[in-house]
């Protein structure tokens, strides 16, 4: 009796199984923005022990302070690399490239030389410059990602997700380097191990039906549309409220393609009035 009254007075797309569809995957595509929260966190766990004259390698002052900023240099290339990664490969793959990357900037934290000084310095150094890209990287990719799935109701609730995640990241790590105070290679063990999960949350995303759209993949992308409002991952869409939401998707994204080529051939035509 209740899905039956929900079912006359709600959007197909705001009802409990599309929620709950909609949710949980914006919930496994931030679980990797964690380690922006976390990649913040770690130089205030661990540079009492990297500056540490009882240790056989430590960091000068000089040192720990380009270990600890290296990270911003950084940043705004994975922002760049972002906005290209999110066209050209989409959504999903994209959030596997963060992942990828954060999988690797912990291994290197992680396997730091204890012998040289300076592979020891340099080592931390490349782990923090990429875990600088992956920060930039994730400032997109799920914000996107829940506001193309979404409806606008829901919109604002999901998107909220990526900052949630970089505070709940920064609160873990501090946690953590609680109980371990004196151990940087466990530290950073246990933060590679929780982004190889985050990885493997990746492999069940459903890619987003905008982006299928816009890649004129139009059958996966109708499997997407269905399945993000609750309804199964079929290639025809039956259900006259996703078909009207669908064909408008597809008149937004001909009109944007429309204007693109009438902007390009604006700029061509000033540039050739320009040599002549």
């Amino acid at each position: 009796m209740g899905d039956a009254i929900e079912a006359e007075t709600t959007p197909l797309g705001e009802q409990s199984r599309a929620v709950r569809r909609q949710a949980l995957m914006v919930i496994l595509a931030n679980i990797g923005v964690l380690s922006s929260g976390m990649s913040l966190a770690i130089p205030t766990v661990t540079l009492r022990q990297l500056q540490s004259e009882n240790e056989s390698v430590h960091l000068s002052e000089a040192q720990a302070s380009w270990f600890a900023a290296i990270n911003t240099l950084s940043c705004p290339l994975g922002g760049l690399l972002s906005g290209v990664l999110l066209d050209r490969i989409g959504r999903k793959r994209t959030l596997y490239v963060l992942n990828v990357l954060g999988i690797i900037a912990w291994i290197l934290l992680a396997t730091a030389s204890a012998t040289s000084s300076v592979s020891f310095y340099h080592q931390l150094l490349l782990s923090r410059f990429i875990i600088g890209i992956v920060m930039g990287l994730a400032s997109a990719p799920a914000g996107v990602y829940a506001a193309e799935i979404s409806l606008p109701k829901l919109r604002g609730i999901l998107i909220l997700g990526t900052s949630i995640s970089v505070a709940l990241g920064i609160t873990v790590l501090y946690s953590i380097g609680y109980f371990i105070r004196d151990d940087f290679r466990l530290i950073a063990l246990i933060c590679c191990g929780y982004q190889i999960t985050a990885l493997i949350c990746v492999l069940p995303l459903q890619e987003s039906h905008s982006w299928l759209l816009s890649k004129k993949r139009v059958e996966d992308a109708k499997k997407s549309l269905n399945f993000f409002r609750g309804l199964d991952k079929s290639p025809h869409i039956t259900h006259p409220e996703v078909l009207e939401e669908f064909n408008v998707l597809q008149k937004s994204l001909h009109l944007r393609q429309a204007v693109g080529h009438f902007c390009g051939r604006c700029l061509r035509r000033a540039n050739l009035k320009r040599c002549g």
